[in-house]
């Protein structure tokens, strides 16, 4: 088998036991893509479209602890959006597709909407603790982007796919470039007939001339 058939078969195995696209972090059901850019409330959530996912919706104690375990481990003081505001209904906070929040985790004191201005949900690093806070949407911050695992069955299906694809065209490769070998050596011994000729025409030319 080619190399580069077997370091392709490694890297898809690896992604499909993984279940998530490059760079996403995966916490059971769901991938989770931390921004090291800062964006608006809106722009983070239009980024997050871009990758075929949506900004982070925490809906129990287990995906809050990976999230903010994870934005632990990171060692960065960031904070970051999720996908929650109650910009259409002051003090009725919803995640994106209009989902009731049935688990929160605020800061104490939180949501205030200080100055009547803070609509956006974020996972703020407080005395070295992630919690939620409400933040003006406009304001640049962090994000989490969230997707939803591939199925393993899928993700290897996919994958194997892609294999039989690259073996094919490896395969198309290998015939092009015997292919080529065989016209190389055709090439040369048409070089080797023409000199023959010449040589051949040079002794005609000279016994004539004897």
């Amino acid at each position: 088998m080619h190399v580069e058939v077997l370091s392709a078969l490694l890297c898809l195995v690896a992604t499909a036991y993984a279940g998530c696209p490059l760079g996403f972090h995966q916490n059971r059901r769901s991938c989770y893509w931390f921004s090291t850019i800062r964006s608006s409330f809106a722009e983070a959530a239009g980024y997050c479209r871009y990758l075929e996912s949506h900004l982070a919706i925490i809906s129990n104690k287990d995906e809050d602890s990976f999230i903010r375990g994870y934005a632990t481990r990171l060692g960065e003081a960031f904070n970051y959006w999720l996908g929650a505001s109650d910009l259409n209904m002051e003090g009725r906070w919803l995640w994106e597709g209009q989902r009731r929040m049935n688990y929160t985790n605020w800061n104490p004191g939180q949501p205030d909407n200080a100055g009547g201005i803070e609509h956006c949900l974020e996972l703020r690093r407080d005395l070295g603790n992630y919690l939620w806070n409400d933040y003006q949407c406009q304001k640049p911050s962090h994000f989490i982007c969230e997707k939803e695992r591939i199925p393993y069955t899928n993700s290897l299906h996919a994958n194997l796919q892609q294999m039989d694809s690259l073996h094919a065209n490896l395969q198309q490769r290998d015939s092009l470039h015997a292919n080529l070998q065989q016209m190389d050596s055709l090439h040369a011994n048409l070089q080797q007939r023409d000199s023959l000729h010449a040589n051949l025409q040079q002794r005609d030319s000279l016994h004539g001339n004897l």
